[in-house]
């Protein structure tokens, strides 16, 4: 349980993070006119990576959910 405690709250602190991140990047967006199509890209790349975890994880708990259900088939077989 501790180890899902942990692991809850990296994910949580990282959320947090990256919303006042956004929030400072929209905030100053007219102070940084150079950077702008950098990060245009880095926002891109962010989405891809976003989109590629989410397929990751839809697959993994797919895989999950199927080896669940073979586990209980097969102790009720038995």
């Amino acid at each position: 349980m501790k180890n899902k405690a942990v692991s809850s709250s990296l994910w949580l602190s990282g959320l947090v993070t990256g919303a006042f991140l956004g929030y400072y990047l929209y905030k100053n967006r007219d102070k940084m006119p150079g950077q702008k199509e950098k990060l245009k890209t880095l926002v891109e790349d962010l989405k891809g990576v976003a989109v590629d975890l989410k397929s990751r994880l839809m697959s993994t708990s797919h895989e999950a959910v199927n080896s669940t259900k073979n586990a209980f088939e097969s102790a009720k077989e038995s």
